[in-house]
């Protein structure tokens, strides 16, 4: 039997899938330099919360130590999940000792 190894987007035959693939990546290279740009600022003003950040403007528009209840503050401001993005802000790194 033989298997199937994709290396990536490029692989896909449906250009169509293909495109949506190559904007998830665009999408997540914005996402990950706007956290790389405002991380140490944010994790000052809001230390061991989660924080949500509106994708179009970068303002935070919610944080809370927890989760749920940050996505209850979303929901009553009207602001659906896919319009931020949200990074959990460490203080310390996490370190794994093997």
């Amino acid at each position: 039997m033989d298997s199937f190894v994709s290396s990536g987007p490029e692989d896909v035959v449906d250009e169509e899938t293909k495109a949506a693939i190559l904007e998830a990546f665009r999408q997540g290279d914005i996402e990950d330099a706007y956290w790389a740009e405002h991380y140490q600022e944010l994790v000052k003003q809001y230390p061991g919360q989660f924080v949500a950040a509106d994708r179009e403007t970068g303002t935070v528009v919610a944080v809370d130590p927890h989760l749920d209840p940050l996505h209850e503050k979303l929901e009553s401001q009207g602001i659906a999940l896919d319009r931020v993005w949200v990074r959990y802000l460490r203080v310390y790194p996490d370190y794994l000792i093997l």
